[in-house]
């Protein structure tokens, strides 16, 4: 009966007891926080899947409209040509090689035949040929653009 009472009495098995609970119950939160966020980054790695997946696509379509590079230097006849006569990739290699701070104003210098980029400030500033000119001094030097891409240089 003594051995008993002794075993009863004894609390070195009771601390042991204490870790394990404590164990328990961290995993046990450790997998209801896991269960509440996975979804939550599955969906995000399915999104950032979709997003690579578009931008890839896209970049394949656009280095297929592209065709030839353009520079800045390269008048519309010149890109024509070297498109195979495909006045849409040749329009699409102007718009790649637009100048920074620029945009495509989708016409085309006359004297040139260079593409007219403008910036669209005040004074407007025009990038033709890789030189930039305001609207105003362009205009006042006789100079005139082609809306008209087809009949541009006669293309």
């Amino acid at each position: 009966m003594t051995l008993l009472n002794n075993y009863l009495k004894n609390e070195s098995g009771a601390v042991t007891v204490d870790w394990v609970v404590l164990t328990a119950a961290i995993v046990g939160i450790g997998m209801a926080v896991m269960v509440a966020v996975s979804s939550g980054i599955n969906d995000a790695a399915v999104d950032t899947n979709e997003d690579l997946r578009a931008a890839t696509t896209n970049a394949s379509i656009a280095g297929a409209i592209t065709g030839v590079a353009a520079s800045a230097t390269d008048t519309f006849a010149q890109l024509i040509t070297s498109n195979n006569g495909d006045v849409w990739a040749a329009i699409a290699s102007i718009e790649a090689a637009t100048p920074t701070g620029f945009d495509y104003t989708l016409n085309i210098d006359d004297a040139t035949g260079y593409p007219v980029y403008s910036d669209y400030g005040t004074p407007e500033t025009y990038s033709i040929g890789g030189n930039t000119i305001t609207r105003a001094d362009y205009e006042a030097a006789g100079n005139t653009y082609t809306y008209d891409l087809t009949a541009a240089n006669g293309v």
